[in-house]
């Protein structure tokens, strides 16, 4: 089994993310999710997809603000192989991790890669897609979602780069922070792989433009 590391951490909240065959599957490529305590580095909950199957790589990508968690799984196949989800887990009033809902693109497709990286802040979300094919073969693509005042989460508009072109990989990484979200793309200018960062602002209207 190989193992990913990743640490992570806000207030109180430590999380580790390795490669486990948590449903018995032969050969699985599954991943966990694990929420340590930052002061004592106990485990306070083991995530796992109600849904997962093997490689799904679940846990390839996570994020936390506040009481909300995140996890990418893009080999989930939805809507086609490696279409790719995201999990959203909220931290109730009993300090119980729970499931709240599994997000996928509005327009998703086979080998997006959807949920590969993923960012949280507040309560927005932001997911990469970077083998989308809007603006040509792995052009990429980020997707935001919103969570309402009735708590439910819904995608609010998809990133693209107002000059993509295919092998651009726009989507690779993602961060937000407040009304700011910053999306990379590695292979921009013409497949040679310079690479660029574009930088969206959700202006007062709730739009996000580049």
């Amino acid at each position: 089994i190989n193992f990913t590391d990743l640490t992570l951490s806000e207030g109180e909240l430590n999380l580790t993310v390795y490669c486990k065959d948590t449903l018995g599957n032969e050969g699985q490529d599954n991943l966990t999710f694990i929420i340590n305590d930052y002061n004592s580095a106990n485990e306070i909950a083991k995530l796992l997809a109600s849904d997962g199957v093997a490689d799904d790589w679940f846990g390839y990508a996570v994020s936390i603000s506040g009481n909300y968690g995140v996890v990418g799984s893009y080999g989930n196949d939805d809507d086609g192989a490696d279409s790719g989800s995201i999990y959203v887990y909220e931290l109730n009033n009993t300090n119980n991790w729970t499931y709240v809902t599994k997000l996928t693109a509005s327009d998703g497709a086979a080998y997006d890669y959807f949920g590969e990286v993923v960012a949280i802040s507040g309560n927005s979300v932001v997911v990469g897609s970077r083998l989308d094919d809007d603006n040509g073969d792995g052009s990429g693509s980020a997707y935001v979602f919103e969570r309402n005042s009735t708590g439910n989460w819904t995608e609010v508009t998809k990133l693209l780069a107002s000059d993509g072109d295919a092998s651009d990989y726009f989507g690779r990484s993602v961060s937000i922070s407040g009304d700011y979200s910053t999306v990379g793309a590695y292979g921009y200018s013409g497949g040679t792989q310079i690479g660029t960062v574009y930088v969206f602002e959700r202006n007062l209207t709730g739009n996000w433009t580049e």
